[in-house]
């Protein structure tokens, strides 16, 4: 089986952007969009930490990991601007 590295390395990007959206879409089943947000970034912090303890993965090798999968050389691929923009105008744009 391929360790973590590996596999965050060469995860789909498609899928994975869909499943970004998702997650965001999710949230707003909590009205308040200042909760939403902060929800989001304990989960994202959690991530984080268990890689960190678990698998040896520094924080800021887990946000270069998630950096490169969402950019490009140009910048955000498009496959993350959807989900970017609907953050921005559902939740961001309401704080």
């Amino acid at each position: 089986m391929p360790n973590i590295r590996d596999r965050l390395a060469n995860v789909p990007i498609p899928e994975t952007a869909r499943a970004c959206f998702a997650i965001i879409d999710r949230i707003q089943h909590e009205p308040d969009p200042a909760i939403q947000l902060a929800a989001m970034l304990c989960a994202g912090q959690l991530v984080i930490d268990h890689i960190h303890d678990h698998h040896d993965i520094s924080p800021s090798d887990s946000r270069t990991y998630i950096r490169n999968l969402m950019n490009h050389a140009e910048g955000r691929r498009h496959e993350f601007a959807a989900a970017d923009a609907y953050l921005t105008k559902e939740i961001i744009n309401r704080l």
